[in-house]
């Protein structure tokens, strides 16, 4: 009995992307996490709040709850993508939802001028860097 290739070919190896991870843009999430942070402390200052570590962390944690929530779900669905203008629309909406309910459930405040401010302030920073990428990019890559 003669055998072919073929039937040796019983294992079938598994393609590379079926065997990696999602990949996480780390540069962008950490771009994401400094612009929130950098939000908070822009908040306290201008409160004239002290920066101190308990309060700092008051201050941001409900918000980077919000962007590293969104950040996880767009990298496990794999789409959008997070660098992306849209992706970066969903996690902003999802930074201010997720950090204003965080407040509202830890009895801080949650007044309409500051859902207002906070939306301009985190829109502008995660949605900016992102605008200007796509722009660079498109005049560069010509």
């Amino acid at each position: 009995m003669k055998y072919t290739m073929e039937d040796y070919a019983v294992y079938e190896a598994p393609s590379a992307e079926a065997t990696h991870a999602p990949r996480v843009p780390w540069a962008g999430f950490g771009v994401d996490i400094v612009l929130v942070l950098l939000f908070a402390v822009i908040g306290r200052i201008s409160h004239a709040e002290t920066m101190n570590l308990p309060g700092f962390l008051i201050t941001a944690s409900p918000f980077l709850a919000g962007t590293v929530a969104a950040w996880a779900v767009l990298v496990g669905r794999g789409h959008p993508r997070p660098g992306s203008l849209l992706g970066g629309t969903i996690i902003w909406v999802s930074t201010v939802a997720v950090g204003m309910a965080l407040r509202a459930l830890t009895g801080l405040s949650v007044q309409g001028s500051f859902v207002v401010v906070s939306l301009l302030f985190t829109g502008s920073f995660l949605l900016g860097w992102r605008a200007l990428g796509d722009i660079l990019v498109r005049r560069y890559s010509r």
